[in-house]
């Protein structure tokens, strides 16, 4: 659904959001498919306290702010690299997460060297108990193509569970 009642990303622990003493904004699943959101800034751009696109729209990097200041961006609760002139810098496809978290305010206590507009925690899609499969792929205007499928379900006696996600997507002259 829309509405998310638990948060790791403020105090590390599933603790509920109602509890946490930040501000913090998700944005689930559902609404980035609603949104039909093709980026992870597409996903963000009714968060409030988020600016995107601050210095034009890229292809290639996600430009994000958090009341004014660079938001860095971590997956799973580890940070990635996020320096502009660097020669690879990761881009998450929206398709394999199952949330983003927004962390609004210093949060330095927790993640080490931060932003004091706060950070953008994506968090991987996890494995399910029941078995799914999807594949799914997307032509676009401009070139754009896009393939994907996410596979799981129980291994073994019921005692593991397991999902493959991968999602690729490619533009003229990429």
């Amino acid at each position: 659904g829309y509405l998310a009642k638990q948060s790791a990303t403020g105090t590390k622990t599933d603790t509920p959001i109602l509890e946490t003493p930040q501000s913090i904004s998700v944005v689930t699943k559902d609404q980035i498919t609603e949104q039909q959101s093709q980026t992870v800034t597409e996903a963000l751009r009714y968060t409030p306290g988020v600016s995107i696109d601050s210095y034009g729209s890229s292809v290639f990097f996600d430009w994000i702010k958090i009341r004014g200041f660079n938001a860095p961006q971590y997956l799973d609760g580890l940070r990635l690299p996020n320096d502009s002139s660097a020669f690879a810098v990761p881009r998450i496809e929206p398709y394999n997460l199952e949330r983003l978290e927004v962390l609004k305010g210093p949060s330095s206590g927790l993640y080490g060297q931060s932003e004091p507009g706060g950070l953008i925690n994506m968090v991987s899609k996890r494995p399910l108990w029941t078995e799914h499969y999807e594949v799914q792929g997307t032509i676009g205007s401009f070139d754009r193509k896009e393939a994907a499928f996410d596979i799981g379900g129980p291994a073994g006696n019921g005692e593991f569970a397991y999902r493959l996600v991968h999602s690729e997507t490619s533009f003229p002259g990429t």
